[in-house]
């Protein structure tokens, strides 16, 4: 299960040992003092084993299926907190950037799509722009 190098092999550190050595820090290490951070709903919804049992499992396995899930949740977990933390940063830039609003519709909006985007205007692009000037034509009204 633990891979090793013809050096640690040399000095007596096989992946036998290595497994021994996982084993007896196991044991001593208190599982139930992990905390879990993956709400319980989340859990159960993707049948995901408690992080306290996927560190164990994925060490000392009773077979390849609870690897497998132990593996599955530990990675299921640090996908998940990536997407938080874009979440996070996402609404963080929201709420402070509210981008350039045009209060009217006139030589500021033309100017800018004509001289200041690096590429020309698709056709679909060119139908929006007219479906905003009678949008606020319509507003003004």
């Amino acid at each position: 299960m633990y891979s090793t190098t013809e050096k640690l092999k040399s000095r007596g550190l096989t992946a036998k040992a290595i497994g021994k050595l996982s084993q007896a820090l196991l044991e001593q290490l208190n599982l139930g003092e992990i905390p879990e951070n993956i709400p319980a709903p989340i859990l159960q919804q993707y049948r995901l084993m408690p992080r306290s049992m996927a560190y164990f499992k994925i060490h000392m396995p009773a077979s390849e299926e609870e690897a497998k899930q132990a593996q599955r949740r530990l990675k299921f977990e640090e996908l998940f907190l990536v997407q938080m933390k874009i979440c996070r940063l996402k609404m963080r830039r929201q709420s402070q950037s509210h981008g350039f609003v045009f209060n009217k519709v006139g030589d500021l909006f033309n100017d800018f799509y004509n001289n200041h985007l690096p590429f020309p205007l698709t056709g679909a692009q060119k139908r929006v722009l007219k479906e905003i000037r009678q949008i606020r034509v319509l507003a003004n009204k």
